[in-house]
């Protein structure tokens, strides 16, 4: 299975349910591609150094992930859309807002 990841910042309490997801993701050693400004922001947070797939753009992901899990809340669903577009990739939500 591969797998992006797009998201944006999110409250410190979340920390430790994205880990876990990530570390999930690994156990099933699914490959993991994510939202290049997204990594920048999960770095120092948390334990994802083996994790250098990234893209940026819709041409990026197009016929090269199968699904795309969306961290964040309404807004960031609403761009992850953008990013999919016409692709037919389908989009998991996973809230992180208010």
């Amino acid at each position: 299975m591969r797998v992006g990841i797009y998201g944006r910042s999110f409250d410190d309490s979340f920390i430790p349910n994205i880990q876990e997801l990530f570390d999930t993701l690994m156990e099933f050693g699914w490959s993991v591609s994510i939202y290049q400004p997204f990594r920048s922001y999960l770095s120092p947070r948390l334990h994802i150094d083996e994790l250098d797939n990234v893209f940026n753009k819709h041409q990026d992901i197009k016929d090269s992930i199968d699904v795309l899990i969306c961290i964040g809340g309404d807004g960031t669903f609403l761009e992850t859309i953008n990013i999919v577009r016409n692709s037919g990739i389908p989009i998991l939500g996973v809230n992180t807002g208010r």
